[in-house]
Parts: C-alpha cells; sequence; structure tokens
C-alpha cells in the first residue's frame, strides 16, 4: 500500500470510486476506525470521537494507491497520473 492524504475539503470516497470507474485503479485503506475508537480501547480506555481530532481527520482523508512487488513503473505511472486527473478535475 502507499498512503496518500488528501486535502482537507477533498472526498475521498468520491476520489475512491472515480480512480476505479474511470481509470481501473483500485485503491484501499490503512485502516478504519483510528486505534482509539477500536471497541477495545472504547471499553478498557474510555475513548470516544474528538478525543483525537488529529487522527481522526487524517485518517478519514486517507487513501492507499497499489504498490506490490510485481508492479511495473509503467503501472506505478498510471496510478499516480490517474490521482492527478481525477484531483484536478474536481
Amino acid at each position: 500500500k502507499f498512503p496518500v492524504v488528501l486535502a482537507q475539503g477533498v472526498a475521498r470516497d468520491s476520489v475512491r470510486a472515480r480512480l476505479q470507474d474511470e481509470h481501473d485503479v483500485e485503491t484501499g485503506a490503512l485502516y478504519w476506525p483510528p486505534c482509539h475508537l477500536m471497541p477495545v480501547f472504547r471499553k478498557k480506555l474510555g475513548t470516544k470521537e474528538g478525543d483525537f481530532p488529529t487522527a481522526e481527520a487524517v485518517l478519514g482523508r486517507q487513501l492507499c494507491l497499489p504498490m506490490h512487488a510485481a508492479m511495473s513503473v509503467k503501472d506505478a505511472d498510471r496510478a499516480v497520473t490517474a490521482l492527478h486527473q481525477v484531483l484536478a478535475a474536481r
């Protein structure tokens, strides 16, 4: 995975959908929810939304571009170019 943090105000789900639909580029995510909002920590530590606003904001804006050992430079260029095109067209 190659994580990218989108600028504030960019609709991540829309970017992910357009990358898939228009460019056949699959994206993923690191994880959700942030650690402090996982049930085990909520229960054991009493954490809640808003306790770590930066973590919540950043994870809500991230997506992961494909990256793997068999990926060519051409494939990587295609994924990055597609992201640039989607962001430029918003």
